[in-house]
């Protein structure tokens, strides 16, 4: 019997578990499956804890969908670091990227005249911000990192969608440094809107 285990980043923002809590029980209504939630960092509930407690309610195996948007350090390091100290026979599947099925759940959420600003944390490899500018040139707006200058906001009217699974401490500072106005609006992170996705990456093999 194999358990499916969101691998999640991990964040210090007070709502942050409580956003991935919401985030796996919609995956859990819409696979009829029970998910459980694990975290590189911020959270005890790391990947070899979730396991050790999957065992012992009877799993023999575990597929694993990382909640990471591109192929960065964490993707190709952490990941397979952290599941290499589980003792439970692991699948990994998929993380969620920067493809279309994430350019369409952004782009909706532009409303019209506005330009789509994509808000993301910024990694030290330039591949991986690489694959978030094109994100962003897909759905006909630009990218803003927090890691580049504290993340500046273009002219204009703008609409910042953020490519946060969950609520994090660098949407809330961008928030704080550029409040709504007339020019400025955000959407919230993505959480639940995330549900489809995941269930695909779950049945990627």
């Amino acid at each position: 019997m194999t358990a499916t285990v969101l691998l999640v980043h991990g964040s210090r923002h007070p709502k942050a578990v409580e956003g991935i809590q919401q985030l796996t029980q919609a995956v859990s209504r819409r696979t009829k499956a029970p998910i459980y939630a694990s975290y590189l960092d911020f959270h005890e509930d790391t990947l070899p804890v979730i396991c050790r407690k999957i065992a012992r309610a009877g799993y023999d195996s575990a597929q694993v969908v990382p909640l990471l948007f591109t192929d960065a350090y964490h993707h190709r390091v952490d990941v397979p670091e952290i599941i290499s100290s589980c003792d439970l026979p692991i699948s990994l599947r998929p993380h969620l990227g920067t493809g279309p099925e994430i350019a369409e759940l952004l782009a909706r959420r532009v409303p019209a005249g506005a330009q789509p600003v994509v808000y993301a944390v910024g990694s030290s490899d330039e591949a991986a911000n690489v694959s978030v500018e094109k994100l962003a040139a897909t759905i006909g707006g630009t990218a803003v990192f927090a890691t580049r200058r504290g993340g500046r906001l273009p002219s204009g009217r703008v609409h910042v969608v953020p490519l946060f699974v969950t609520h994090g401490l660098l949407l809330d500072a961008l928030v704080k440094n550029h409040p709504p106005s007339a020019d400025i609006s955000y959407s919230p992170p993505l959480i639940t809107e995330l549900t489809e996705v995941i269930r695909r990456r779950m049945q990627c093999s």
